[in-house]
């Protein structure tokens, strides 16, 4: 997870130092409608995450799972999920506070910047976790 977040972090400063975006379009009238935008894109990946995380429970009976629970990669990859979930709430608490805000600074939208990234970082990790489990499921196989 620090190894994500590092990550996460040098691209915030790679965005920040080459201005990508540039941050003069975010301090026009159109930075509500981005936040929005954002809003509802963290919202939908939480919930695309809990959902990931019910298929999980669902299928925990299988002995792949139960080998990942015993050698405690199964533990990893909840805890992976769940940080996902975390940076994506993050990311919405951020852009909340700035729709409820009369005028949104660029702090504050360069923090909703940074984090979105950094949940994005999150997200592709724990994607591809999620698939190589998926990938290695057998529907016929059932554990005891």
């Amino acid at each position: 997870m620090i190894r994500d977040l590092l990550i996460g972090v040098c691209l915030v400063i790679a965005s920040w130092y080459f201005k990508v975006p540039p941050l003069d379009i975010l301090n026009t009238p159109d930075a509500k409608n981005i936040t929005g935008v954002v809003v509802q894109i963290a919202a939908v990946m939480i919930g695309f995450m809990v959902t990931a995380l019910s298929i999980l429970i669902t299928v925990s009976h299988q002995p792949l799972l139960e080998n990942m629970r015993q050698s405690g990669h199964y533990n990893y990859l909840l805890r992976r999920l769940l940080a996902t979930i975390l940076t994506f709430g993050m990311t919405l608490a951020v852009g909340l506070f700035i729709l409820f805000t009369a005028r949104p600074g660029q702090v504050e939208l360069c923090l909703l910047l940074g984090s979105l990234i950094i949940a994005s970082v999150f997200l592709l990790d724990s994607s591809y976790l999620f698939w190589r489990v998926l990938l290695n499921l057998d529907p016929e196989e059932e554990g005891q």
